[in-house]
């Protein structure tokens, strides 16, 4: 529940900075959750900013969820946002939950032996803020997008899901 905020300065996460590397490894239980980064020019990050990449990996549960960036009139449910590349990875009954969209600038890298799943799925916050009139359904829905500019990777027994309205956009190969 953090909010960065800037009414003259782009806003770079809501709750974390890196300006490299982030690697989030090794915990029994992650919650990424309520975090904002609001804006009157730029917003990059609902909850985590990754001036390079940002890593997930052998937590046995992480859920990331109600994150989300807005500048000027622009809103968007996305939590994590990496100029380099996104990797997230599960050993075998280990999941990884991401409810709101994510950015990856060079590539989205999944290994999983567990679950890894992008979800669209709306809670009662989420909602609340159509309610409240400070989002449409329209903008809520079209968040629900993760943009990936280089290839999606995919390797591993395990499961990679899309599902209950999240979008999967890939600029390169997915593999």
């Amino acid at each position: 529940d953090n909010k960065s905020e800037s009414l003259n300065a782009a806003v770079y996460g809501g709750a974390v900075y890196a300006g490299y590397n982030m690697n989030i490894e090794g915990n029994k239980s992650v919650l990424i959750t309520g975090n904002k980064a609001i804006a009157s020019t730029l917003a990059y990050g609902g909850a985590i900013y990754g001036g390079q990449n940002v890593t997930l990996s052998n937590n046995d549960e992480v859920v990331i969820r109600g994150n989300y960036e807005k500048h000027g009139d622009s809103y968007r449910m996305r939590s994590i946002y990496s100029l380099g590349t996104l990797s997230m990875s599960t050993q075998e009954n280990q999941t990884i939950s991401i409810y709101d969209s994510v950015y990856a600038g060079a590539a989205l890298n999944i290994s999983a032996s567990g679950l890894v799943q992008l979800s669209g799925e709306y809670i009662a916050s989420d909602l609340n803020q159509v309610k409240s009139g400070a989002v449409t359904i329209e903008e809520l829905i079209a968040s629900r997008t993760s943009i990936v500019e280089g290839p999606t990777v995919q390797w591993g027994s395990g499961i990679f899901s899309i599902q209950q309205g999240a979008i999967l956009r890939t600029e390169g190969d997915l593999v």
